[in-house]
């Protein structure tokens, strides 16, 4: 069952990112946690249409399933919450993960539209 605020992240993805980029974070939410409950809260899904649209073609989908789909969402959560406020956390959190153990890893500065970030001693977020 969706949640209220996973509803509301869906109108506003939507609306702010276009129905093909909800319709590859419906995917990619689905595919990576199958329905693991918070998995369609609307940070999640927020931060997920986040590294949709900073990586393009660089994020790999089946590999964002396999790897960030490891993680349970508390952690991702957990993660999140340590990182930045709001869908940035998430997106980071979730780059975190994508980037374990993967030859092609996505920079961090990407999710911040390219500036340095002077917290981040390692662009990848080892």
């Amino acid at each position: 069952m969706f949640q209220r605020n996973s509803i509301s992240a869906d109108d506003r993805g939507r609306r702010k990112y276009g129905i093909n980029v909800l319709d590859t974070v419906l995917r990619l939410a689905v595919g990576a946690w199958e329905g693991e409950t918070n998995s369609l809260s609307g940070s999640i899904l927020m931060g997920i249409a986040k590294i949709i649209v900073s990586y393009g073609d660089e994020l790999k989908e089946d590999m964002f399933v396999d790897h960030v789909g490891r993680v349970s969402v508390k952690s991702i959560v957990r993660t999140a919450k340590e990182r930045s406020p709001g869908a940035l956390g998430y997106a980071e959190a979730m780059v975190l993960a994508y980037n374990n153990k993967n030859k092609q890893r996505l920079s961090l500065r990407a999710l911040h539209g390219g500036k340095f970030v002077a917290n981040d001693p390692n662009d990848y977020g080892d």
